[in-house]
């Protein structure tokens, strides 16, 4: 029934999403305006003054600049051609100020900032750049990206192939919508999926999003409507979610799968919250909602029997918090290659409390609690460090019931010119996962000496060391190259017992190279490794040769 009810639902949001994004066409035509030279201000002054947000002029650049050289070339003028620029009305949305605002820094920062969160766009500014009579003219350009994406990507990591062939359109006719088609085969199901959203729903704040994937083990079922707390300055914000998911679940020992069963899940959540806006530099919202959470496993028919993990039905009202910090800065080369990134450098913080209970329709009486905090410092100017950690768990009676606890650190150090050195480290402790969860670690969780899910625990760590190389030179106006050297240091294990077979702790070294687009709105960096396993099981690959598509380096 449910499954019915999120199909039927789904398509009716998609049926009115695509009949409004028809009639888009027809209404005003991008904004007008010539380049502004006179200088404005410094916005300090403009604030204490009192001024206003006069015109806003919005310049929507090319994906290639046809006046640059190497850049008029026929090839390029015809990708232009087949590109459908964003509409300055759309990039208008996403602006948090407006003609006739109180100017201000923050909201003007703001709005560059949410103008480069679209993978659609690869530059955007937003600057003052006149004042005349109390007024403050501003300036919006932004340069588009290829925002369609066909074709096939591939990996290896841990021995296996993975493999994934998509269309994908995230300006979909320069309107800032993502339609999603994709066909993947990996080690745990293949599938075929498709996804639309909209984060401008209707024209206004709204963002709807809809899926539906059919897998080899099962299907994949979600609509979502919201209207987030998209600026700082945000009073109210709420929505909801409704999923349907089938899969088969496979737990691993030595990167062998030891059991698989089929695991229903079923999630239904509405929420609404409020906020003060900015006050004083920092933002502090509260929400409200609640939450059913149905999870039910059964044996797979062409398997042997295995011992399945307990049912559970969760439905609870729920309190949550968060805090973020106005204190962001621009990076190039931490995640991204070659393209800014908006880093928070203050604290962020967020938690969530529920109370599930038998008379709400739960199968137990339980307290649910999630947190997550992160700080970022800037040490110097060549030097980047952001810290987070993160708590979640279920208490039941008794004083049982699962929780996670997990740490990070990771650092960036400019030393010499193009290259940095990188240092991640991350440790997890567990107390009683639910059976279905698994800490792993291997190949595809940064050991990347070793076969995927290699080893399993209560207790997880890891370090990883690099000193990257980033490429300062734009092969064919469409990539970048990278290289980095590595090593990695891992394990995972059970706190207080002795497991037949240990490997203890377990170290790589190894070298990649980085091919990073520069053209595309997927920003993806195709990552080519090699690893060499210096401890482990004699019988694994003394070289594990790993291939991926990521958004970071």
């Amino acid at each position: 029934m449910l499954a019915r009810r999120v199909t039927a639902l789904g398509l009716a949001l998609l049926g009115l999403i695509l009949a409004h994004a028809a009639a888009l066409s027809a209404q005003e035509p991008p904004l007008p305006g010539a380049p502004l030279q006179e200088p404005a201000p410094p916005a300090a002054q403009l604030e204490a003054e009192g001024a206003r947000i006069g015109k806003i002029a919005i310049h929507v650049g090319d994906v290639f600049d046809l006046d640059k050289p190497g850049e008029g070339k026929r090839l390029f003028r015809w990708a232009n051609l087949l590109h459908r620029d964003t509409r300055a009305r759309i990039l208008a949305r996403q602006l948090l100020i407006a003609e006739g605002d109180r100017f201000s820094a923050s909201a003007i920062a703001e709005s560059e900032r949410a103008l480069r969160a679209q993978r659609y766009l690869a530059e955007a500014s937003v600057r003052p750049v006149a004042y005349h009579d109390g007024l403050v003219d501003i300036e919006v350009r932004t340069r588009d990206n290829w925002s369609l994406k066909p074709g096939l990507s591939f990996g290896r990591s841990g021995g296996v192939n993975n493999f994934k062939f998509e269309v994908e359109e995230s300006n979909f006719l320069g309107w800032g919508k993502n339609l999603q088609i994709e066909r993947t085969s990996d080690v745990d199901r293949s599938s075929t999926l498709f996804s639309y959203e909209d984060p401008n729903l209707f024209g206004s704040r709204l963002r709807g999003k809809v899926t539906y994937a059919d897998s080899s083990d099962g299907t994949t079922e979600q609509v979502r409507l919201e209207q987030p707390f998209f600026a700082l300055s945000t009073r109210r914000a709420g929505g909801f979610e409704l999923q349907n998911n089938r899969r088969t679940t496979d737990l691993y020992a030595l990167g062998h799968i030891r059991a698989s069963f089929e695991q229903k899940s079923r999630l239904g959540e509405a929420w609404f919250g409020m906020s003060r806006g900015l006050v004083q530099g920092e933002t502090h919202r509260m929400s409200f909602g609640i939450t059913y959470d149905e999870v039910g496993f059964a044996q797979l028919p062409d398997l042997p029997p295995t011992e399945l993990p307990p049912d559970r039905k969760l439905v609870y009202p729920w309190l949550g918090w968060s805090w973020l910090q106005d204190r962001f800065v621009v990076e190039h080369d931490f995640d991204r290659v070659g393209r800014p990134e908006d880093l928070e450098i203050g604290w962020q913080g967020s938690g969530r409390l529920g109370i599930a209970a038998e008379s709400f329709g739960s199968d137990r009486d339980a307290v649910l609690y999630d947190s997550v905090f992160t700080r970022g410092f800037r040490p110097g100017d060549r030097q980047l460090l952001i810290a987070s950690a993160a708590l979640g768990g279920r208490l039941e009676s008794g004083g049982s019931g699962p929780a996670l606890l997990s740490l990070g650190l990771r650092y960036l150090f400019r030393d010499f010119a193009n290259q940095a050195l990188y240092i991640a480290a991350s440790a997890d402790v567990a107390h009683r996962l639910d059976a279905e969860r698994q800490l792993l670690i291997g190949g595809e969780t940064g050991l990347r000496g070793y076969p995927l899910r290699y080893q399993e625990g209560d207790r997880r760590a890891l370090l990883t060391v690099e000193q990257r190389w980033y490429g300062a030179r734009e092969f064919f106006h469409l990539f970048r190259l990278g290289a980095v050297l590595f090593g990695d240091v891992g394990r995972a294990w059970f706190a207080g017992a002795t497991q037949a077979g240990d490997l203890g702790w377990l170290r790589d070294v190894g070298a990649g190279l980085r091919i990073a687009s520069t053209r595309t709105s997927h920003a993806n960096v195709i990552r080519l490794d090699i690893a060499f396993p210096l401890d482990g099981d004699p019988s694994i690959e003394k070289v594990q040769y790993l291939v991926s598509t990521s958004e970071r380096f």
